[in-house]
Order: structure tokens, then sequence, then C-alpha cells
């Protein structure tokens, strides 16, 4: 801290310094002489007066320099007050804002599929949050008796949603309905409508087709389906059914599919066993077993558990595939698949022709239009011309529209052939022959069983590492 040294009264007087933000008056007193008068107390105070000091003088201070004889010696003999902030506003979320359904490990290796904790209930009336409201803080002063201001905490911006009131006085936020409540972005609380159906899907009930989530406590029996525009939670098992969700679809048992049942999701899949099931997944699939199974997500599939097993049929995967186990004894054929397929490609060069096409006829037209300006300077054009025109400027206006949208479906598909080059095939126990490994555009077939390995792509081929070596690999 520095200090700023004020005027002497003369000079055999005492030095006083006060720090620059004024909170701090140290004082060094001459050590008497034995010549003329020696300071007092009432001398100093006098002086500290005379400066204008006025806020927190220090009596006790200033005592002990003659007590204690501190001459020669920078003591504080005043102390203003320090401003103390106000503090921010402080929003306190009430429920469980991380909860998605996921499986549990056990210690032992197995999968806790009976107890997933599907989604954070919420009742009409429920406290969600409260809002600590921003403090003002308190003034200072300094030794001169001048008032600092303190800086006041900031608010912070009300949450939103649809579903939530605010009592302005207490701060508090209450849910208006019963339901699903989320929170995915920083200061918005979404309550989503919940259609419980206490028992089976059955002929009681018939074919459900819900905007929200559905919470099924029984089982979807044979020949029934289930739609909704949000999460579907199963507590059951699953037929020969069909289920479709705009969001999640989480099995607590699983679905047994007679090569028939199928299962999609715009979001995650989550289930004990998948036998003989078709399944489609924007997003991740996870389950214990995938038995005969027509799998093929965007995301990743996650077979897990001890004995996390995927026996026969073809499971696809845009981001990987991990798993205990894979094929069995018989050498039943099973395929896994990889990153993408010759289509992704395809498509790719499909948008890239589109996208060459729309330039082409822009460039076209825009030369037409670029004419038919010319003969508007220079007042030769026609009434049809200049209807042309205007067709032709929102003809360029929906072709550029055309051509923006493309490009972002060619971004999203590019995207995707890039990542698919470091995607890979884990197998933390044994695949047996039989097992059919693509990634990408390559292909290996297992004539005999591996354990513990890992599959990925090196230049257009596929490598087969060590499990072990490949997660030193990783942690280097």
């Amino acid at each position: 801290m520095e200090y700023i040294e004020l005027p002497r009264m003369d000079e055999n007087a005492p030095i006083y310094k006060v720090s620059n933000d004024m909170l701090h008056v140290k004082v060094r007193v001459p050590a008497p002489t034995g010549e003329g008068r020696p300071y007092t107390e009432a001398d100093i105070l006098g002086e500290l007066n005379s400066y204008g000091i006025k806020f927190g003088v220090r009596k006790d201070q200033i005592r002990e320099i003659f007590e204690a004889e501190l001459f020669m010696m920078d003591v504080e003999v005043a102390t203003g007050k320090a401003p103390m902030d106000g503090i921010d506003g402080e929003m306190q979320i009430l429920f469980n804002t991380e909860k998605k359904p996921k499986p549990k490990v056990r210690e032992d290796g197995s999968v806790d599929y009976h107890n997933i904790s599907c989604f954070e209930p919420v009742k009409e009336g429920q406290l969600i949050a409260h809002y600590k409201k921003p403090t003002k803080g308190f003034f200072g002063s300094t030794v001169y008796g001048e008032v600092i201001k303190p800086k006041p905490g900031k608010n912070l911006p009300r949450l939103r949603g649809a579903m939530i009131r605010y009592d302005e006085e207490n701060g508090d936020y209450y849910a208006t309905t019963s339901g699903k409540i989320e929170m995915k972005q920083a200061n918005k609380i979404d309550i989503f409508k919940i259609y419980e159906i206490s028992g089976d899907v059955d002929y009681s009930v018939g074919d459900v087709e819900f905007e929200g989530d559905v919470n099924i406590l029984g089982d979807v029996l044979q020949g029934f389906s289930v739609k909704a525009t949000g999460s579907i939670f199963v507590e059951g098992t699953v037929e020969k059914a069909y289920l479709e969700a705009g969001k999640d679809v989480v099995l607590k048992r699983g679905m047994q599919g007679a090569e028939e049942g199928t299962v999609t999701a715009k979001g995650n899949i989550v289930g004990k066993f998948f036998e003989n099931c078709i399944i489609r997944a924007e997003g991740d699939l996870s389950a214990n077993v995938i038995m005969n199974c027509d799998t093929e997500v965007e995301g990743k599939v996650t077979v897990s558990g001890k004995y996390g097993t995927i026996v026969g049929g073809v499971t696809r995967a845009t981001k990987g595939i991990e798993a205990c186990v894979v094929g069995n004894m018989s050498g039943v054929v099973t395929k896994l698949r990889a990153g993408i397929t010759q289509e992704y490609l395809l498509s790719y060069e499909r948008i890239t022709g589109e996208i060459q096409d729309i330039k082409k006829e822009i460039y076209m037209l825009e030369h037409i239009s670029e004419m038919l300006n010319q003969k508007e300077t220079k007042n030769k054009i026609t009434l049809d011309e200049l209807d042309k025109k205007d067709s032709v400027g929102k003809t360029i206006s929906f072709l550029n529209r055309q051509m923006m949208k493309k490009k972002q479906e060619r971004y999203f598909v590019g995207e995707a052939i890039n990542e698919s080059a470091s995607c890979k095939i884990v197998i933390t126990g044994t695949a047996y022959p039989g097992c059919n490994v693509f990634i990408n555009l390559a292909n290996r077939l297992l004539k005999e069983s591996v354990k513990g390995v890992v599959f990925k792509l090196d230049d257009s081929k596929i490598i087969m590492y060590g499990y072990n070596e490949w997660s030193e690999k990783k942690r280097r």
C-alpha cells in the first residue's frame, strides 16, 4: 500500500502519511530531545483535526506512542471504514438437475436396471427454486469523513418456464402443474406433462399416443403401440410392440420383440435386454444383452456389465461399440458395424453435386438480372421484363436459401465422416469366431476367439490392439 506524506507543520513536527485509498493514517513522532516542550496526545489529536482527519481516530494508538515510547516509528493513528460491496443474487435450484436415465454398475460388475432413476417428478405447488436477492452492501468512510459508496450486488435474470410461478416478495418459484421437471439451460425450467398408465398397455388401454412423456408401470403387450413426443418409461417388459419417442426410451426390464417389435427414439435408448428387436436411435444405446437384433444408432452402443453380451444380428453405431462378450461358442454370425456406411459417402457426394447445380442456376439468373437492371437504368425495359426481373429476384433468393440448407446438411454429414475415422470397437471380454467387424468401409472376420481387444481403423484397414495395450496408449 502506498502512502502520501502530508505537509509538515514545521521541520521538527511529526510526519503524517495518508494511504492512497484514504483509509489509513500513520504518524512518526520525533523522540524528545530535552529542548522545548515535548509532543503530547493532545498535540497529535489537534494536528489530525487541523489536517481534516476526523473519522476513525485511534486514541488508544496515540496513547500507546507515548506510554510505550514508540518514537521515530510509523504508527497507525486513524483507520477509515472500507465499504462492503453487495453480494450478487444467487439462484438456489431445489431439485435434481443431473438426473439421466443410466443403469448403475454394481460392485460385482453386474448392472442394476431395476433402479434406474428415470426422471425427476414434480407436484403442483412444489417449491422448485429460491432466489436470494442481491444485497446493496454497506457504506464506508475515509479518514476525512467522506462517504464511500459500495458496489451493489448484481441481479440475476429470472428463471424462464411456462409452468412455473414466481413469488416476487419471497423470491420463491413454484410448479404450477405436476409432471417431469428438467433444467437443460442455465435459467430455464421445463415441466412436461406425463401420462401415467398404472398397469399394462393392453386391450383395456389400447394404443397410446401422447404429447409429452408416457410412464408405464406395467408391461406393453404384443400388438400395441406407444408414441410420445417426449420420453417413454416402462417398468415392465415390452413384447412384440412398437415404441416411438421424441426423446428417450427407458425400459427397466427389456424387450422381446419376436423379430418385429420395434423401439425408436430421437434421444437415447436404455434397457436391460433386447431380444429379436428392431432398434433405432439418434442418440446412444445402453443395455446388458442384445440378442439377434437389428440395431442402428447415430451415437454409441454400450453393452455393459460383467457379462454384457451381443449375440447375433447386426449392431450399427456411428460413434463406436463397447461390449464384454460378442458372439458365442457356437460361432453364430454377429455383425458389429461402427462408423459410416457407403451411403454416407454417397450422400456427401450427392449433396455436393446439388450445391454445385444450385450455384450454376444462381449464376445464370444473376446474369439475366444484371441485363434487366441495365435495361431499367436506360429506361428501355418493358412491363413484361419488369415482371420477369421481379420473378428472377425471388427465384435467386429462394435458391440461396436452398443452398444454405444444403450446405448445413453437408456439414453434418461431413462431421459424421470425420468423427468416424476415430471410432472404435472395444471388446473387454471375449469375441468368438463368426464375429464380423466393420469400421467405415473396412471389414474383418474373426476366425478364432480373441480376448480383450480394441478394433481401430488405420489407413483403411482394421487393426486389432490388445485392450491393456490400448488403455496404456490412451493414458500416455
